[in-house]
Parts: C-alpha cells; structure tokens; sequence
C-alpha cells in the first residue's frame, strides 16, 4: 500500500459515511459533512492517478437545496457511488418537508458537474433508516432501498435504468414482507447481465441474511434465499461479483463474540458454498466491506474489544474459495466504516477517523501483499537455568518493494525468560541475532517460541513467522560459582 492520505479538509466539520468507486485509474469518494447538528451535505472527490491524489472538494447537495414541487431539502445523509467509464452516478437519502426521498445524480464528466445536474427522484416513501444503495455496468444503472410503499413497513424495492441513468422503470419490491417483519440495509452487486441483492430481513426471533439474484438485468428476481438460516442475529450484509461468482459478507452476534462470516456462490448465485469465519477472534468485528476483481476477493472490516484493534483486511488470491492471513491496515480504536475497492489490481481501503476530535476520511492504494519475504532460524537454543543463549534469524527478500521489518518474540517463553534482538529491525535480506536470557529460577523443559516479522510503517505489510525451540537444563552454584554448559565442558 502506499501513504495513507487525507481527503477532507474541514477543521471543524465532522464527515460520515464514505464510500468509494473506482474504474481503471480513477477513484471517486462521497461523504456527508455536517453543516449543523441536524443538516448535512454531500460532498465529492476524484482521483485520476490510482488515487495517489485527488482534485478539488465538489459539494453535490445542499441543505436547504429545492427538490422540485415545492420542496426542500433538509438533511442528506447515507450516499452511495458507482462509476462505469467516465459516468459518475451518485444516490443519497434526503430529508425534506415532502417526506424522505431518494435521490439520484448521474454524471458524463467523471463527476465534475455533479454539483449543478438535476436530481431525480426515485422514490418519496423511502425508510429513512436505511442507507439506498448504486450499482452500473455499461448502460445499465441500479438502485436499491428500504421502502415503505403502500404497506407501511420497510421493504427491499428496485428500480433499473438501460440509459446511464437518465430514466429509470417501474419500481418494485424483491419479497413480500410477512406482517411483524421488515427488510433492512440491502446491498447490491452486477457482473454482466445478473444483478444480486442483499439484505437483513428482521423477525422476532432472528436477523437472516437473505439473497436474490436476478439473470436478465433486473427484469425479474428468483425467489429469495436465506444465506444462514439459524436463530441468531445477521446484520449488515455486503456483496461484491466478477464473472459467475458473487460474494457475500456479514456480521453474526452469536455467543458474544461478533464474527465475520463469508459465503461464495460459483454458478450465479443458484447455490452457496460453506460458510467461512473470516474474523475468528474473540471481542467484536463488523462494519464489514467487501469487493472483488479478477480472482482477488478483498474484504475489510473492523476490530474492537481486543488488544488489536483496528482496521482489518483479508485477501483471497483463488477467486474466493480461501483467504489467507489477516492484515491489521491501522492499529487504533478510533478508525470506523471502511470501505474497500479494486479498479483493476489495486486495492483501494478508505475509513473514518476521529484521532483529532473531528471525523476525517483517510484512505491507502496499492497492490495488497506485492512485498513478501521469508524468515528462518538456526536452530535450537540450548542453555542451563540462568543462562543465556544465541539463535540467528535470517530474513530474505522474496519479491515487491522491500519494506523494513521488526522483530518481535510471542508465546511459549517459560518464566523469567527474555528475548532480544540484534538488530531489532531492517531491510531484508539482513540477520539478526537472537538472544535468549534466563534467570535460576526459570522452569526447565523444552519450549517454542514464535519470532515474527512485521513489515512496514503503521501494520501496512505481511507478517511471517518461525518457530525456535528452546531447550533449558538444570543449572545451579557451587561456591557460588553459577554453573553454565561452558564451565561443565572444563
């Protein structure tokens, strides 16, 4: 990844809600900004270089802004973006005297006039505790939301453009709302002519994530599947697609523990393979994100309740079978609502932070994990109680831009053992010797200790790790005269 880099640029005004879109090298962000405590605009940025910068702050909407008909917008909150070529399409929830509405911009200049377009409405009974959701691929834009239409409680409702967003059909609902439920937080997802969707729908006895999918762009759904089907609490799912395959995640509060939970389906959504825990850690993790591209399936999330905290982010190099070993993007506990998107080999992961009393975007790009090394020791470590041993740790390049990595010792020391390092740090390829300290009293026995790697500044890098076994005897004194191998080999 490279420098994390800040996109807002208020000193006061906190910004929410960030999401992000990218197609080839640009990358598009929208957020909502706090003009008081209960207004907020929409604002809007663009990159062209893979989002190694970004030109100038475009305000989409304002407070107070007319929505035609005699209304007026009050607060406009939970916006959402796609992009297809140099199309920019922009969704939002708006709080106006006409009741809450969702509307849509769409843009043919990479977003630059997204501040002077006209709005469309797609719908005016909109739930306002839902955030509308976006979604394009050639001519073709979608949209998705939490609708109380003529029944009263939340629905999942679509609508479809075949213009770049210029007119929309006839919308409708993905599923009949059974009396006592509601359908809450759909996502959604394209690749090719199928259009899939995502949502919670809530009962009084569980949370389900459930699924549609649809094979003639959105024409018409196949009935809706329930992706878990237990007596827990799902909430908050989140989809991505490329080719056949699409990709759900969501978080399960289940036993204490909130978890990541991950399902694949190969065959256009027709059926799901097993079911992955992706966080499997104890304390909390959700805020959930995912995007895929090619056989690059990335997923991104957040941490708390443990002593690594932060923002996390997973790889699957295989087209989503299997992920590979977690990457901590920041540690902290202040870093909230990911988001994470792939134009094509890069992986673009952008979140909240309120380290400074004030919420402010950050965002890292780059090719996730193109920096790989390997670590190994020489061997075991042989000592008597109160003595002190040595092992090399010899760390080489493998490929990408090398990074400087620390080293670090975890798990299996006995009491009153130490380890350091020296060099503590470095560039591989390089060594470092480590030595192990004892005291008299540390118990004897055979142990394995875990010397890790960690590379690059703020938990931006893999990790890898050995395992060095130390083996400890009996010591003792005579004269008080400690003894040690050495003076026993005289």
């Amino acid at each position: 990844f490279g420098p994390v880099i800040k996109i807002t640029n208020s000193t006061s005004a906190s910004a929410a809600n960030q999401q992000i879109a990218s197609v080839g090298n640009d990358v598009y962000i929208v957020w909502q900004q706090n003009v008081s405590l209960t207004s907020n605009n929409i604002l809007f940025r663009a990159s062209t270089n893979n989002g190694t910068s970004f030109g100038p702050i475009i305000t989409i909407i304002s407070s107070g802004a007319s929505c035609g008909g005699g209304c007026t917008i009050s607060n406009s909150i939970a916006p959402q973006v796609a992009s297809v070529g140099s199309n920019v399409y922009v969704t939002w929830l708006a709080m106006t005297n006409k009741g809450v509405k969702i509307l849509f911009k769409a843009s043919t200049t990479n977003g630059s006039n997204l501040a002077t377009v006209t709005a469309l409405t797609l719908s005016s009974t909109a739930y306002g505790l839902a955030q509308p959701q976006i979604a394009a691929l050639t001519t073709f834009v979608y949209a998705t939301w939490s609708d109380l239409g003529t029944v009263g409680r939340p629905q999942t409702f679509f609508a479809a453009s075949s213009n770049s967003g210029t007119s929309f059909g006839t919308t409708f609902s993905l599923a009949a709302t059974p009396v006592g439920e509601t359908d809450l937080n759909p996502k959604m997802a394209v690749a090719g002519n199928s259009v899939y969707v995502t949502w919670t729908n809530h009962t009084s006895t569980s949370d389900n994530t459930m699924f549609a999918a649809s094979n003639n762009n959105g024409t018409s759904f196949a009935a809706a599947l329930n992706l878990n089907n237990a007596v827990v609490t799902d909430l908050n799912p989140e989809l991505a697609a490329f080719g056949t395959n699409v990709y759900i995640v969501w978080s399960e509060a289940n036993g204490g523990n909130t978890e990541v939970l991950y399902r694949g389906s190969f065959n256009n959504g027709a059926s799901f393979g097993s079911l992955l825990n992706l966080s499997n850690v104890p304390g909390t993790s959700n805020e959930q994100m995912i995007a895929a591209s090619g056989i690059n399936v990335y997923v991104t999330w957040i941490e708390s309740g443990t002593s690594s905290n932060g923002v996390y982010f997973a790889l699957s190099s295989d087209g989503g079978s299997t992920f590979g070993t977690l990457f901590n993007l920041i540690r902290d506990s202040v870093s909230s609502n990911p988001v994470v998107a792939d134009p094509g080999g890069y992986a673009d992961v952008a979140w909240e932070d309120r380290s400074t009393g004030n919420g402010d975007i950050y965002l890292v790009s780059g090719i996730p994990f193109a920096f790989d090394f390997s670590i190994a020791n020489s061997g075991t470590i042989s000592l008597m109680q109160g003595n002190s041993g040595s092992n090399s740790i010899n760390l080489a390049f493998i490929s990408g831009t090398s990074q400087n990595i620390t080293l670090s010792c975890s798990g299996g020391s006995p009491s009153g053992a130490s380890c350091t390092f020296n060099p503590v740090s470095g560039t591989p390829s390089f060594s470092s010797v480590l030595v192990i300290s004892t005291q008299p009293s540390t118990p004897t026995g055979s142990y394995i200790i875990t010397v890790t790697g960690t590379a690059g500044d703020l938990g931006f890098g893999e990790t890898r790790s050995t395992q060095v076994t130390l083996m400890v005897s009996p010591g003792g004194t005579i004269g008080g005269v400690t003894l040690s191998a050495d003076r026993l080999a005289l």
